[in-house]
């Protein structure tokens, strides 16, 4: 039955994007990719803001087949057992397709397996997608990761402008045809980060050198903007709307979000997910900012398949004693193949089985002035929990991932 209401809601819910569509005028942007996707749709949304059109978008992740029309309307995500719930909200969509104040809709497209990107293309057609950065995902249904890349390019199909991180355009250039722009953190990618700083940022294209002050924390989401630059340029906004629209981007919740910890500690939060070269990037921030005790806590990176072990090993081998003073894993293989390798590479380390054990951890064992990473995935991990003991303003838990009641049971119940 969950089934069957699924399919009726997918087609009902397109039909009234299609409506929509056919009445008004819309550019549609969509992000797609394996790392930094959320980030980099609040990156282009907040920067397309400062122009004069009205641009729609949607924090979270509203990014499957069912989620993504409701973008279009600022809805929220019923409860597919809820039919009377789903009935009101697409009146309310029906509703406002007469008096639609948006020019521009940015979204996010997401996958779990083959298929699903291309899927989109029988209701969307997009008018500028970016492509982040691809890295193993969901590999217990992908063979490999030229797999992913081709599940995640198959937006292009259906895309009139392609911007590509300019890994993608030197590892997959057999997956993709035709004209593109790239960005990253280096030349020469189209729009890339000349600078980053704790306060100031600089992106370079061959249209301008924007330079502003900064609300994030590391190269990697930096490098994110470069992305929002290029589109920025072509939908015509000028440098100062650009450079506006740069410094008002704040971290999404639980992607290297800054918070003020107990003893005048620094906790880095990026407990959403994991991925290998997300967990690396988050480390050389953790290495490359100022803390008298530096302590890294790092989960399970959760559906790789049968490249687990081998990923986990290799993330411990990449902590640098000489950066981490402590390391805490967390999940089967977190536990087993990061802390083995990391403890061979000479870090001091404890495993443990709870987020909530390691909070108590954490909170006996900062020093005054301490920097805490918390990185892992979200089934069996659930670092968010950890952070709360932690917290200089105990009310801040509220920015944290995966704190309605729903999850805070599926957690208890989980280390129970």
């Amino acid at each position: 039955m969950k089934e069957l209401g699924k399919r009726i809601v997918i087609v009902l819910a397109w039909r009234l994007v299609a409506k929509l569509r056919k009445k008004h005028r819309l550019k549609i942007i969509a992000v797609s990719g394996s790392i930094g996707k959320t980030s980099t749709k609040r990156a282009i949304a907040t920067v397309l803001s400062q122009a004069p059109a009205k641009v729609q978008w949607q924090d979270g992740n509203y990014n499957d087949i069912v989620s993504v029309p409701l973008v279009f309307f600022g809805q929220t995500m019923p409860s597919l057992t809820n039919p009377l719930a789903w009935l009101k909200t697409l009146l309310h969509m029906n509703w406002q397709i007469k008096n639609y104040p948006y020019k521009i809709v940015v979204l996010e497209l997401g996958t779990d397996g083959p298929g699903q990107i291309a899927q989109f293309g029988k209701y969307l057609q997009v008018d500028t997608v970016v492509v982040t950065p691809i890295a193993p995902e969901h590999m217990e249904f992908f063979d490999n990761i030229e797999a992913v890349a081709r599940e995640e390019l198959s937006v292009q199909s259906y895309s009139k402008t392609l911007i590509l991180h300019q890994s993608i355009a030197k590892t997959f250039s057999d997956q993709f045809s035709g004209a593109y722009k790239t960005y990253g953190q280096n030349y020469p990618a189209d729009a890339h980060l000349v600078m980053c700083s704790e306060k100031i940022a600089i992106i370079k294209t061959k249209q301008n050198e924007y330079k502003f002050p900064t609300q994030l924390i590391g190269h990697h989401q930096n490098m994110n903007l470069a992305a929002a630059c290029l589109v920025a340029e072509d939908f015509g906004l000028d440098k100062q709307q650009v450079e506006k629209g740069l410094a008002n981007i704040s971290a999404v919740p639980g992607r290297m979000q800054r918070l003020k910890g107990i003893k005048s500690s620094t906790i880095i939060d990026d407990t959403y997910n994991a991925s290998p070269e997300a967990v690396k990037a988050a480390l050389d921030t953790l290495k490359s900012l100022p803390g008298t005790q530096k302590i890294a806590v790092l989960g399970n990176m959760n559906e790789l398949g049968g490249l687990s072990p081998m990923m986990h090993e290799e993330i411990g081998k990449y902590c640098d004693p000489n950066v981490i003073d402590l390391l805490i894993t967390i999940g089967s293989d977190a536990n087993q193949y990061i802390a083995s390798a990391a403890a061979e590479n000479g870090c001091s380390v404890i495993k443990s089985e709870s987020p909530y054990t390691i909070g108590g951890t954490l909170k006996n064992t900062l020093e005054p002035d301490s920097l805490i990473l918390l990185k892992g995935s979200q089934n069996g991990v659930f670092l968010e929990e950890a952070i709360k003991p932690i917290l200089a303003d105990p009310k801040d838990s509220s920015k944290l991932v995966r704190q309605t009641k729903d999850w805070i049971s599926k957690k208890q119940k989980a280390f129970s």
